[in-house]
């Protein structure tokens, strides 16, 4: 079992429609309160060793103090710190402490960056929710790169992207970037990602966006299996196993996700997705947490409303129900969300 606790130290300068984890403006974590949480959390990195893993989100750049969090990482629990490098580039360039930031990160050799692309300029900054979104990015990106940082582009792939890949050609030669990754939207029934439905790509409208990563020479290998795999179509197709392979979820204990707010509450589940307050770290010991923690089982997909044993209960119950679109999701469990919903 493996574990993971996301750290809101925070907030974001965008409110994108994709965000499952509803990122957006928040005050940021006091810098005592952000030591006093690694110290009671450092005795259980020492004990659970590799199976445990911690991320500091929303932006750890629009964290006055980001590199004085750095280097308390850097000399308490430096080898359970996942650094995601996922940005909107916004915050670094409004750092106070640009230089001291990169010299920390490459330091300590965190040093891949990561921008979600959505489209052209008016697509992108609509979608993120900020007019300065993407010409952010294009400005940070050459900052990132000229400092020896790996920038990776993620291409969130909807309709609108599709419409704008003209445009995102274009986009692609002003940004300093050494890869692209391209991205199937997750989807949770939080009320971003439910209205981001309308967005969503059919499994007949890849073609486009597979001919173009295949022009600039990007592997589609992944997205072409993922397409195949978990369409609603195929999804239904193998119903007759949804239910042995839902199970095997069950028992797979995988992955438990845990988060911690600015005001150092501390929850099961996925940032945005509270399933349960076990409390404040102030008055929790370490061994508190520690039980907490172990007690979890796998929650990636759960929301506080829809938990494992429900998908399980709807796959039974055959109680899905697929839309006319014939919607592309990144795995099974995210195409079986959306179907129990019926978000069409």
């Amino acid at each position: 079992m493996e574990y993971n606790i996301d750290i809101l130290v925070a907030g974001c300068n965008t409110t994108c429609m994709h965000c499952y984890v509803n990122g957006g403006a928040a005050p940021a974590m006091d810098i005592d309160d952000f030591k006093l949480c690694m110290d009671k959390l450092s005795p259980i990195f020492r004990k659970l060793k590799d199976n445990i893993s911690f991320t500091l989100d929303n932006e750890l750049f629009n964290h006055p103090k980001a590199v004085e969090i750095l280097e308390y990482i850097e000399k308490n629990c430096f080898k359970n710190y996942y650094h995601h490098g996922s940005t909107t580039g916004i915050a670094f360039l409004n750092h106070p402490k640009q230089k001291e930031v990169l010299h920390i990160l490459k330091k300590n050799n965190w040093t891949v960056v990561s921008f979600a692309i959505h489209g052209g300029y008016l697509t992108h900054n609509r979608i993120v929710n900020n007019e300065k979104g993407l010409e952010s990015i294009i400005k940070a990106s050459h900052i990132f790169k000229n400092n020896g940082f790996d920038v990776w582009i993620s291409l969130m792939i909807t309709k609108e992207l599709i419409k704008d890949l003209s445009k995102v050609s274009a986009l692609l030669d002003e940004i300093a970037y050494d890869d692209i990754l391209p991205v199937i939207p997750d989807f949770y029934p939080t009320s971003r990602l439910l209205k981001y439905q309308s967005i969503r790509c059919n499994e007949n409208e890849y073609d486009k966006i597979l001919e173009f990563l295949e022009k600039r020479n990007v592997s589609t290998q992944d997205l072409r299996t993922s397409i195949h795999l978990y369409n609603e179509n195929a999804v239904m197709d193998n119903q007759n196993i949804l239910e042995t392979k839902m199970k095997e979820k069950l028992s797979s204990n995988e992955t438990a996700f845990f988060h911690i707010d600015n005001k150092l509450d501390f929850y099961l589940g996925n940032t945005g997705s509270a399933l349960k307050c076990f409390g404040n770290i102030r008055d929790l010991s370490s061994d508190d947490i520690l039980k907490h923690i172990l007690s979890a089982s796998d929650n990636y997909y759960e929301t506080s409303s829809i938990h494992y044993n429900d998908i399980l209960n709807a796959i039974k119950n055959k109680k899905l129900k697929r839309s006319k679109e014939n919607y592309v999701y990144p795995s099974e469990i995210a195409a079986i969300l959306a179907m129990m919903v019926a978000v069409f």
